[in-house]
């Protein structure tokens, strides 16, 4: 069993590696082939790749292939032919999933990638002082770290401030004042 979920998860990797790369060159490659392959010549504007905005049967075709090659790939390092029958069915459930899943899941990657691209393109260009940044980045650490082994800070009382005066039994209220008295009271003020 653990055999077929590590296979399903090299599947799923895999898979995750091909979408990104037919959602990025392989349209190119998939216009060149259905431009030759075919009469009629495909839009030029229309994005679609071997899987990418495939229906389900291309996309089973690419899985087959893909695990037909792992299959043999794997027959001739270990040798196990109906042992690595089994452990392509995981290989082949994980794939599927990479290729309905990989929109979402590259969609979550590629705004972190950019975001980080941007920022090395920019110390390239010398738009950020790695300097500076580092030295930032410690003062918070710097302060982080004196917090939590210090405790928070105390709040010391402020010397200007002016010391509240006892409250004088003329100024409590009576107990059988309502609280809508209080209130009303404030609201005059």
């Amino acid at each position: 069993m653990e055999n077929i979920i590590f296979t399903g998860i090299i599947g799923l990797v895999i898979g995750l590696f091909v979408s990104f790369y037919d959602k990025k060159s392989g349209s190119k490659l998939y216009k060149k082939w259905y431009n030759v392959s075919n009469k009629n010549n495909i839009d030029p504007n229309l994005e679609i790749g071997f899987i990418t905005n495939q229906l389900f049967g291309q996309k089973l075709t690419v899985a087959l292939i893909f695990t037909a090659i792992t299959y043999v790939i794997h027959f001739f390092i270990l040798g196990e032919p109906f042992l690595a029958l089994f452990r392509m069915i995981g290989f082949f459930v994980g794939i599927m999933i990479a290729f309905y899943t990989a929109g979402l899941i590259l969609s979550m990657f590629s705004k972190k990638v950019s975001k980080t691209i941007e920022y090395i393109e920019n110390v390239e260009k010398g738009g950020i002082d790695l300097k500076e940044e580092a030295k930032k980045g410690f003062d918070k650490v710097k302060d982080k770290v004196k917090e939590t082994v210090s405790g928070k800070e105390e709040e010391k009382p402020n010397e200007k401030e002016i010391p509240k005066e006892e409250s004088k039994p003329e100024d409590e209220p009576n107990k059988e004042d309502d609280w809508r008295d209080g209130v009303k009271r404030f609201m005059d003020k």
